[in-house]
């Protein structure tokens, strides 16, 4: 009888390969990953191959990547260099490979000639890493090149803790090769006390609970594993997470590795798009179209009925979720019980809208005034009382500057924002009877 089911094998990487090189933590070396029948098909008739590997850089910033190899073979011809925003460089792996990339940044070079970066720093007081992995917390890419029977294993790994976005995607190759990302600025959610913080008080990376805390416990399944995991769905958040963390290829592909990816649509395109809604009245008719069909994901997920202005409240709700470069299902600060529209409202009320603007994008890439302006916008139109919001026609007015936004009327504290949401802990309600009025204003 054949068998065709799935079944799970175990995928031997080198000890160093999810290890912490500093020693703080080791991580085992067996990784169960579950493989259908087609890709096991496929192991028995691929063999070794080398690849491509094509870094670009998308931040606003020169980051400076560095490589590893971990499978006791020489390293690669660069073990570090430097990456400017917008450049992109290409290196060869042999066949048979097995290794980790990372991105160092804020990097600079002392009066004496030795080089240091604030974050996942290598120590070999070089621009090239010379064998040394980086120091955590450092967002990672592995990849092994003609792993078990050539099959191809990779994957974005949180395991050593976050600072800057990743993606890995394969190029060309059979089966489901599927991109493997971590698209969102982790830093900004970060629980206070796995934040690493530079001079200036800016959060540039985010621990890994299993790195800051002694407790073996916490290298397993955790509420800060959930955080990050939340954040990025598709990487690795502790250990043994592989369920949905582990992609495969065949055929010999070659990779591409983007430091600050995005999915979908990048925000800098998208907040010149706000500007153009701004400008140009004609597009209200479709905003308002959309914005319909959009509430219904929007508002009914967050109290199960739909509202009316309720086109006026996802309209909000689109705006800083274009401007901040965030989800608004997906972003919460924990140690501040904020979600988005909260935070949004408290950097507004101090005078501080532009640090919602996601920080992967230069200065010079939107127009401050607008960004405001539409802040501004969005958060009239998320206020929790539908008679607060302004109308479709009214949006539309104050996005093309029709009215006065900054001296009308101020949005109030949103009071039910996402922290309200079954994604995040509630407190247990009491075995107390109580009745419940019902508002009839809804959003």
């Amino acid at each position: 009888m054949s068998h065709t089911e799935d079944s799970e094998v175990e995928v031997r990487f080198p000890d160093e390969s999810r290890r912490n090189l500093g020693g703080a933590v080791i991580v085992p070396s067996i990784i169960p990953v579950r493989l259908s029948a087609e890709d096991r098909s496929k192991q028995r008739t691929s063999g070794a191959h080398a690849a491509k590997i094509t870094f670009t850089n998308h931040c606003s910033y020169t980051v400076w990547p560095g490589t590893l190899t971990t499978n006791q073979k020489p390293q690669l011809s660069l073990t570090g260099f430097e990456l400017a925003s917008k450049a992109s460089r290409s290196i060869d792996t042999p066949s048979s490979w097995s290794g980790r990339f990372w991105a160092r940044t804020r990097c600079s070079t002392d009066a004496v000639g030795n080089f240091t970066c604030e974050t996942a720093d290598c120590g070999s007081g070089q621009v090239a890493c010379n064998g040394a992995g980086g120091a955590p917390p450092a967002t990672l890419v592995e990849i092994t090149i003609a792993g078990i029977e050539g099959l191809d294993f990779y994957d974005v790994s949180l395991v050593d803790g976050f600072n800057l976005p990743m993606s890995v995607a394969p190029q060309g190759g059979t089966g489901k090769c599927q991109a493997s990302t971590c698209d969102a600025n982790v830093n900004a959610a970060c629980p206070a006390e796995l934040q690493v913080k530079s001079a200036d008080g800016s959060v540039i990376s985010c621990k890994s609970a299993c790195l800051e805390f002694t407790d073996p416990k916490l290298c397993q399944p955790t509420e800060y594993s959930k955080m990050f995991k939340q954040q990025c769905p598709q990487a690795y958040s502790y250990a043994l997470d592989d369920a949905n963390s582990t992609f495969t290829c065949n055929g010999g592909p070659d990779y591409a590795i983007t430091f600050c990816s995005y999915g979908k649509g990048k925000p800098i395109k998208l907040i010149v798009s706000l500007t153009v809604v701004c400008f140009i009245g004609v597009l209200g008719a479709i905003v308002f179209g959309l914005c319909r069909m959009r509430a219904k994901q929007k508002e009914y997920a967050m109290g199960g009925i739909f509202f009316q202005k309720s086109d006026v409240y996802s309209f909000g709700v689109l705006v800083l979720e274009i401007i901040s470069s965030k989800k608004n299902t997906a972003f919460y600060i924990y140690d501040r019980q904020l979600g988005l529209l909260a935070y949004a409202w408290q950097l507004w009320k101090e005078g501080r809208e532009l640090e919602l603007v996601d920080e992967m994008l230069a200065a010079d890439s939107y127009s401050a005034p607008e960004v405001m302006k539409c802040v501004h916008i969005g958060l009239l139109c998320v206020q929790d009382n539908p008679t607060d919001r302004p109308s479709m026609p009214d949006v539309i007015f104050m996005l093309n500057g029709s009215t006065n936004v900054i001296g009308g009327p101020q949005p109030k504290q949103p009071l039910f924002t996402i922290q309200n949401s079954v994604s995040h802990p509630q407190p247990q309600p009491s075995n107390n009877e109580a009745t419940m009025t019902m508002i009839n204003e809804g959003r």
